[in-house]
């Protein structure tokens, strides 16, 4: 059944990161259009409509280092236009389903995604990682509008989220998501294989 838990169905449909204190002076993004996602995929990262994909991709800031393995803003802009280049021209591919074209092609909706933040929040500090993040929300924006200029197709209706992560974040060495690291000196980490995985027999006999 996964891990249970809550979601705000009203709030998902109703605001992506605006809220009611948006500025109106600011530019007008496809952000502020109401969300008619009726769900959210099974890991509760981005919400969906019926037949809409999951299309996320995610940054490592604390890995987004210089050559004196320093953090960098510039090299972490260049990753977050890298990972919305990706998300953006996969949204520009067809499926095999034409339901599921149907909603792609007029939401283009992508999750560019950051796990580390509690790491790099030890290393900069909060005031200047809202800074940075903040930065790095424009330079989604302006990647993913550039993008879908030059295709002809409607610019996404939401650009970001936040993974739980897991493996990935382990994979790149850093802390899931904006989860901080464990404080237990020992946990106990589940891992489901299929039934009939050749693994199996190994971890019976052992």
């Amino acid at each position: 059944n996964g891990e249970p838990g809550l979601i705000n169905m009203i709030n998902i449909k109703k605001f992506g990161r605006v809220n009611k204190t948006y500025d109106k002076t600011d530019p007008w993004t496809r952000e502020q259009e109401e969300d008619n996602a009726r769900g959210v995929n099974p890991c509760v990262e981005i919400n969906l409509e019926s037949y809409e994909l999951c299309n996320i991709s995610d940054v490592f800031p604390p890995k987004c280092v210089d050559e004196s393995n320093n953090f960098s803003e510039d090299v972490l802009y260049k990753a977050i236009e890298y990972s919305t280049f990706y998300c953006s021209t996969v949204s520009l591919l067809p499926t095999h389903s034409p339901e599921s074209n149907a909603v792609i092609s007029r939401n283009h909706r992508i999750g560019v995604g950051l796990s580390g933040t509690a790491m790099l929040s030890e290393k900069i500090g909060y005031a200047s990682m809202i800074y940075i993040l903040k930065n790095s929300n424009k330079k989604i924006r302006e990647t993913n509008d550039k993008i879908m200029d030059m295709a002809g197709v409607p610019k996404s209706i939401r650009t970001s989220c936040i993974k739980p992560s897991g493996t990935i974040s382990q994979l790149a060495g850093v802390t899931a998501g904006i989860h901080f690291p464990i404080c237990s000196r020992y946990i106990i980490r589940r891992v489901r294989i299929a039934e009939k995985s050749d693994l199996v027999p190994y971890l019976i006999k052992n």
